[in-house]
């Protein structure tokens, strides 16, 4: 009897202990399920709680395949899996679930080992995973199962700044060309090879479960020093090639960033510099190595953040931009009814605040430039109250905002110190696709309605979302969004589905305002499926002296008198405005409350 059966025995009565049952017992200090497959990848031995995951007794799992137990959307990534296991012998902290009998189970860590010794044996064990990727506030999307560009952001960010599991670089990449060869696929071609190259992307990054889709062919992934790029990028060259061979045109590039450099950065400014990343490349247009200027060293990325983060603070303290007035024509007589108030920087910074915008809006800086935006605007409507063209004027709040208990105070403050804004002042809620608590957001609306301050829900029927929104928020105008009005207008359908729209607005008490109106034909169309309000460059850009605005009655006549044309080209120069739409049609304004001015 040699060393290790010795020890194996503990007093009399004791039995040898098998080298399986050491295995497993030894499996077990970290893991709540294991299983063995063979060369075939059939199970040939399970254990632990598997049947609390699968809903299956160990025992018929025998004979199964692996894949056969394996959540459908994780299929092709614990084929990838298996490939880099049979290749390299093993595979670490991969993200799988089961396919249980109640849906499928929460993710575990997976890790997985091969012996060809051991008759080509896998030995797969799962852990219950905790930590980051497993908070639920992280949000999916797609085929893929890859985040989402916000919950990337997020994700990402700790993971860099914490080192966790020894993330230490981001790489962005690019499938040029993808989004046209999919139009020429069937769906199971789409799904088969959308399915394949998140594996892909997941198998590359830490845990198997930091990849992000960021847009149309853009994703990002956070990953360790080890991370092959290249083999990364010939992976998924082969798999568009193999699903899909008739794809032409195809490029695929990839830029990686470096945080090894930026350890005495702080949590907060490595987020801004991951964001600003990500928002940048997101944007990025020129074919697949367009990314390339985002490689290199995150100091580099967070200082470009941190001046733009600076240019803008300095902008909102001084104050230094003008806001330009856009009018909201009523359909049905063509005087101006409201403005919509939109910021444009001046000097060095040039006219389109929209750069910073969307870094403050990303970065939480959003929340100070909202509460200067209104203190300019109390300005322009002191100033020009008396003007024969003035009117009420709509002021964006970032969907951000509602949520930031310093805009929430300042607003308060400002509202009640100044009650002589009553009737000349409404808020609409812009990026509302951002408000996740739609309670509180709620509240907040309620108390400004409250207060005698309309409120309009924007960009409404972008998302199915907007009809969750609208069923939560109570607001006395949506305004719909232009793509969708251009598209109703362009659809031989479009009609009835605006139309059935503006009706359950006007069931709601809520009333309409169309944007991008660029052409007459656009405004018969509109009135013609009962919409209220239009807003569009067919009257002008925006502008900021208001006699440059004239009455628009004679212009609206000819477009909505019976007979006018009510379908056409979309022949307009502005297939798109310079600046968000954003304005309000106000209804009678509540009664103020007493207790709030």
């Amino acid at each position: 009897m040699d060393m290790a059966e010795t020890s194996a025995q503990e007093g009399n009565g004791a039995r040898r202990v098998s080298d399986r049952e050491r295995f497993i017992a030894f499996s077990f200090c970290w893991a709540e399920a294991i299983i063995e497959l063979d060369s075939e990848r059939t199970i040939t031995f399970a254990g632990g709680i598997l049947p609390l995951l699968t809903g299956k007794d160990p025992r018929t799992l025998k004979g199964m395949t692996i894949l056969d137990i394996i959540a459908d959307e994780d299929r092709p990534l614990a084929e990838q899996m298996l490939d880099a296991i049979a290749r390299t012998g093993r595979f670490d902290n991969i993200h799988l679930r089961f396919k249980g009998a109640n849906g499928n189970s929460q993710p575990l860590v997976t890790c997985g080992y091969r012996n060809p010794e051991l008759e080509n044996r896998y030995f797969l064990a799962f852990h219950i995973m905790g930590g980051l990727t497993s908070d639920k506030s992280l949000k999916k999307s797609g085929k893929e199962g890859l985040y989402d560009a916000d919950s990337f952001g997020k994700m990402a960010s700790k993971m860099l700044a914490e080192g966790v599991d020894g993330a230490g670089k981001m790489t962005l990449v690019e499938v040029d060309g993808l989004a046209e060869a999919q139009e020429e696929m069937d769906e199971a071609q789409r799904e088969n090879l959308m399915g394949a190259v998140g594996s892909v992307l997941k198998m590359s990054s830490v845990n198997g479960d930091a990849a992000a889709k960021l847009g149309d062919g853009k994703y990002g992934v956070v990953h360790g020093d080890g991370l092959d790029v290249d083999a990364m990028k010939a992976r998924i060259t082969s798999l568009i090639q193999n699903i899909a061979p008739e794809a032409e045109g195809i490029a695929v590039g990839a830029a990686t960033i470096d945080t090894g450099d930026a350890t005495g950065l702080t949590e907060e400014n490595l987020t801004k510099g991951v964001i600003h990343a990500l928002s940048e490349f997101s944007k990025s247009k020129g074919g697949a190595m367009s990314i390339e200027a985002l490689s290199g060293s995150m100091d580099d990325l967070v200082k470009d953040a941190m001046e733009t983060a600076e240019t803008f603070n300095r902008v909102v303290k001084k104050s230094d931009f003008r806001m330009a007035m856009h009018p909201i024509i009523g359909i049905k007589d063509g005087v101006i009814h409201h403005y919509e108030a939109l910021a444009r920087f001046q000097g060095k910074h040039g006219e389109s605040p929209y750069k910073y915008i969307t870094f403050a809006e990303e970065t939480g800086l959003i929340g100070a430039f909202d509460l200067s935006v209104i203190d300019k605007v109390m300005v322009w409507i002191d100033e020009n109250k008396d003007a024969p063209m003035f009117a009420s004027v709509a002021v964006n709040i970032s969907g951000n905002s509602i949520v930031d208990k310093r805009y929430i105070d300042g607003l308060q403050d400002r509202l009640k110190a100044n009650p002589w804004t009553q009737g000349k002042l409404i808020f609409e809620l812009t990026e509302s696709s951002r408000v996740e608590d739609l309670e509180t957001a709620n509240e907040f609306i309620q108390n400004l309605r409250g207060m005698g301050y309309p409120v309009c829900l924007d960009d409404f029927g972008a998302g199915a979302a907007s009809f969750q929104y609208l069923s939560a928020i109570d607001v006395d105008v949506v305004k719909i969004d232009g793509p969708v009005v251009k598209n109703a207008e362009a659809i031989e359908r479009g009609r009835a589905f605006l139309t059935a729209l503006a009706s359950f607005c006007r069931e709601l008490k809520v009333e309409t305002i169309a944007e991008m109106v660029d052409t007459p034909e656009t405004v018969s169309f509109c009135h013609a499926c009962g919409i209220d309000f239009v807003q569009g460059f067919l009257f002008g850009p925006p502008k900021f002296d208001l006699t440059e605005y004239s009455d628009f009655r004679e212009k609206l006549a000819a477009s909505t008198a019976p007979g006018a044309k009510a379908t056409g080209p979309l022949t307009s120069s502005h297939a798109t405005s310079s600046a968000p739409a954003a304005s309000v049609a106000p209804p009678a304004a509540p009664a103020p409350d007493p207790a709030a001015s």
